[in-house]
């Protein structure tokens, strides 16, 4: 490993963010089936520009009367479409059968997409300020403070044993790590060790797919309906920064005298080793019992393993972020699966987690799925939200 050099103030890194599966990072948005129309032949979805849709309207308009009577006709056509409440009309009909228009003249954008086929479907838009995509800092600052979390409770007999006496004390929805943050992190967010981190957005990322996303057990293959996100993945790695403020972190009011940045690197590492652990487990102790082809994500997982684990000595970490981490990526319950089964059953009866449908009991395998992008014929392709960081010190 090589030293890095300690600057009076803080440490200041230029990162590379290679992306290792698909990323989604939600907008709050979804693209509703009104918005695009898809080109099978050409695999990309067409956005639909609403300001080329509306001049191409007034375009074939003879008048403003006319001009309300096609919007009026569109809107009686998509109604009438509508059946079990899916969406059977798109643009593209109503540009080439009620405007006589190529529907290329009222699109905007385009997303590669393969694995939509007939799907007339809602899609889950990735995060963008002015059509630029990027990772945001607090995303990954986010899933470095998850990390740091884990294994300062994993380390420390005093802070689990407290979380088993929290979970026992646990009402309704609240989460079992609340009270633990403040002894972590600081008691408010003045005292807030991550106070002294900075961690930029990414550079632009303009490699972008939808892809078919599913609850996937391993046992029996996808559970309920799929689901489509947009999601980002780069050939080449994404730039961003990270500062750490070694003055604020070790002052009176943080006190943190070690080195925050290389325990931190370190933690994320640690957090991510156990994790593909979990999931190599979880896929072979069900293949042997199942029908499921699961050879393609235990390659995977097994092959990040080795990797993860050779970073331990290099510059590099580590981090799920976005959608996919499921269940098992909050900071409490993968402890508790491989150190206290039994709180995690406590956990689970008093939130009400994992519970059968058709009774009151809990299913001892749990969780049961994991949220996998699909392939076309509906085999596990791929986790989501995997990436490797190396640094540098400017």
């Amino acid at each position: 490993m090589s030293n890095i050099k300690k600057k009076a103030n803080y440490h200041h890194f230029i990162c590379h963010l290679r992306t290792l599966t698909p990323i989604h990072i939600g907008s709050g948005v979804e693209f509703s089936p009104l918005d695009y129309f898809y080109e099978k032949e050409k695999n990309r979805i067409c956005l639909i520009d609403q300001s080329k849709l509306m001049v191409a309207i007034q375009n074939h308009s003879k008048d403003s009367k006319h001009f309300k009577a096609i919007i009026d006709d569109l809107t009686r056509e998509v109604l009438d479409s509508v059946d079990n409440k899916r969406l059977n009309y798109s643009l593209d009909q109503f540009a080439k059968e009620e405007l006589n228009i190529d529907p290329q003249e009222i699109v905007g954008d385009y997303i590669s997409c393969r694995s939509l086929g007939q799907h007339k479907v809602n899609i889950g838009e990735f995060i963008h300020t002015a059509g630029r995509r990027y990772i945001p800092g607090s995303s990954i600052k986010g899933a470095m403070k998850t990390a740091f979390m884990y294994t300062q409770i994993k380390t420390s007999n005093k802070l689990f044993d407290e979380l088993i006496k929290t979970i026992n004390k646990i009402k309704g929805k609240k989460t079992a790590d609340d009270s633990l943050y403040e002894k972590v992190f600081g008691r408010d967010p003045y005292h807030d060790l991550f106070r002294a981190i900075h961690v930029s957005d990414t550079e632009e990322i303009e490699e972008r797919s939808v892809r078919k996303i599913a609850s996937f057990d391993y046992a029996t293959g996808p559970v309920l309906s799929t689901i489509f996100l947009e999601t980002v993945y780069s050939s080449s790695p994404i730039e961003f920064t990270l500062k750490v403020n070694d003055k604020l972190a070790s002052s009176v009011v943080l006190k943190k005298d070690k080195d925050l940045f290389m325990e931190l690197r370190q933690a994320c590492n640690e957090y991510a080793i156990d994790k593909l652990e979990f999931h190599i487990e979880q896929i072979e102790e069900q293949e042997i019992r199942t029908s499921v082809d699961l050879t393609k994500i235990k390659t995977f997982y097994k092959k990040l393993l080795k990797i993860t684990q050779n970073a331990m000595d290099e510059n590099k970490f580590l981090l799920q972020i976005g959608r996919g981490s499921g269940f098992f990526g909050t900071t409490v319950t993968l402890l508790l699966h491989n150190n206290s089964p039994t709180t995690l059953m406590t956990l689970r009866t008093r939130v009400g987690i994992g519970r059968r449908k058709k009774s009151w009991s809990y299913d001892e395998r749990f969780p049961k799925t994991s949220i996998i992008e699909l392939s076309r014929d509906n085999r596990p392709n791929n986790p989501l939200g995997w990436v490797m960081i190396s640094y540098e010190e400017r």
